[in-house]
Parts: C-alpha cells; structure tokens; sequence
C-alpha cells in the first residue's frame, strides 16, 4: 500500500483497510482475498487537516478517492451564480465518475475535520479493471448507483425508539431517545414541507436544538463513562469532539445556502448525518455502555451504588 501523506505520515494498519474495504459500498461485493490482491497494492493514502482543500473545481482529476476517516464538503456553482453545498461520508467514493466523463472537477473539495483519504491512481485502476472484470463491475455499479441516485425519488428513513436500544441510565436513555425524535422531526419535514422557506426553518430549528443536546449529552455521557471507569473514554471524547465539528459546520453551511434546492439538499444531508451518527455512534460506541461491568453494578438511577 502506497503511502501519499499531505500533511502527515501517519501509517494505517494494513488489517484495519482491508476490514474497511470489505465493508465499504463500493467493494463489499469483492472478497477479501480478492482485494489484497487487486486494491490494496495500489491504495494511496492522503491525510487532510481541517478545511485543507482536497480538489479544487477545474483541476485534472488524477485519483479516484474513498474517505476512509473523517468528512468532506464539496461546493459548487450554480447556473444562477449560488452555491451547491454537500457533504461526503465515511465510506463513500468520490471521483470515479471520470471513469467515463470529463477529466477536471467540476468542485471544491475540503476537509470537515481531520480526513484520511483512500486513493487510487485512475490510469492504474483501469488497467486493474481490465484485469479481472468482477473489479470492473463493482466500480460500475457504483458509477450507476451515483447516476440512478440524481434521477431516483428520495426515501426517507423512520428510527423507532426502543428498549432494546437503552443503556439502563435514564438520563442518557431519554437523551438518547430525544436524538431519535429530531432525526424523525427532520423526516416528516423533508416529506411535508410545502416551501423551502418552511423547510429551512425546521432545519434551523433542529440545528439549534441538535447543538444544544451535544453540549449537555455528551458532557453527561462522559462523565458516566469516567464514574464506570472505561477505557476508551479518551477515544470517545474525541468522537464527540469531531461531532460536534460537524454539527457547527453544518449549521454554518445552511446559513449560507440560499437556493431553494440547495436547502433541500443540505436538510437530506443533515438526516443522512443524523442516520450515520445513529447507527454508528448511540448503536454502536455508546451501547459498549451496557455490556461494561460496572454498569450492571449500577442502581438504575444513573448513579453508582452506595458504599
């Protein structure tokens, strides 16, 4: 695996990309022997501090990029002079459209926060894919994915709220389930909106709101993680650190955006955060809360028991 170090020179476990290649959208349809073969001896990687470019709009476009860590915002220019903002996840590729179009990019890419980039030459990926034609049909069906994805009606996904997804403290819990109920808040908005003026405003709201609740929840949640005692306490402040970054720079993009469309765009973006932030932090990071031996030790009332 190449190293294509920007800013850092900091080395990804071999393993850890290969786990993430396997489990990506783009190539989760290729075995993992498959990949160590064909992908991973051609990977570059490029580490982004915050608000460093990535692309700028009208570069040659000479890599093919999978964000491996952290979060990009891609703006463009409108035909009417406004600005085109979205976001680019964990997971995601970007610029493989070049594949078949034209060779510059058409926006201004930038890191969110610290961004580490998977990267794969395009030349070098061609010949790669006419190597070995299952490589060619992953990469074009995300290609027809990315086309299908402007022309398909959105679908908006519902988050119920559970027992099952509790961590047995009630103030986290009703924290946790207050998160549910804006991400919901935001569905219904998207699918019912009659104007985008309507529209922006409940997205303003729930950034306020969404602000509001990071600043308290993840203040309670690390300080129950310092009574219980957790290891990874450190590293979990960093996630809500980097959130909460996100959660600023979005509402700071939607303050910016003044086309109708773009605002639309911006309220779908901010669900799809919403969703990730779900899924892979309260289901995944803060329910390591549960399975941890001191919390069954607890009374139930968020408090240890007393000596």
């Amino acid at each position: 695996m190449n190293q294509d170090a920007t800013s850092s020179s900091t080395a990804l476990h071999y393993a850890d990309v290969l786990d993430f290649l396997s489990r990506s959208s783009s190539f989760k349809s290729l075995s993992p022997p498959f990949l160590k073969r064909l992908i991973v001896p051609i990977l570059g990687v490029a580490h982004y501090d915050t608000g460093q470019y990535i692309t700028r709009q009208g570069d040659r476009q000479e890599n093919v990029h999978l964000v491996y860590r952290g979060r990009v915002h891609g703006s463009r220019l409108t035909e009417e002079g406004g600005e085109y903002h979205f976001f680019i996840h964990e997971g995601e590729m970007f610029g493989e459209l070049a594949l078949h179009s034209n060779r510059t990019y058409t926006s201004n890419l930038r890191a969110v926060v610290p961004t580490i980039c998977l990267t794969l030459e395009l030349e070098t990926l061609k010949v790669a894919m006419a190597s070995d034609w299952r490589l060619a049909k992953a990469i074009f069906r995300v290609i027809g994915n990315r086309l299908a994805e402007r022309l398909a009606p959105v679908q908006i996904l519902r988050f119920p709220w559970t027992d099952s997804l509790k961590v047995l403290t009630p103030k986290i819990d009703a924290q946790h389930e207050h998160l549910f109920y804006l991400i919901n808040q935001l569905g219904e908005a998207l699918e019912r909106a009659s104007s985008a003026k309507t529209l922006d405003k409940v997205v303003s709201e729930i950034l306020n709101d969404l602000l509001l609740y990071v600043d308290t929840h993840f203040h309670d949640e690390e300080r129950l993680m310092a009574d219980l005692g957790v290891p990874w306490l450190g590293e979990h402040k960093a996630i809500h650190h980097r959130l909460e970054a996100e959660i600023i720079d979005f509402k700071r993009k939607v303050q910016q955006s003044t086309q109708a469309e773009n605002q639309r765009y911006m309220g779908l973006q901010l669900h799809k955060f919403l969703g990730d932030l779900l899924v892979n932090h309260v289901m995944n990071e803060d329910m390591k809360i549960k399975s941890w031996p001191a919390a069954a030790a607890r009374d139930g009332s968020g408090s240890p028991p007393a000596a």
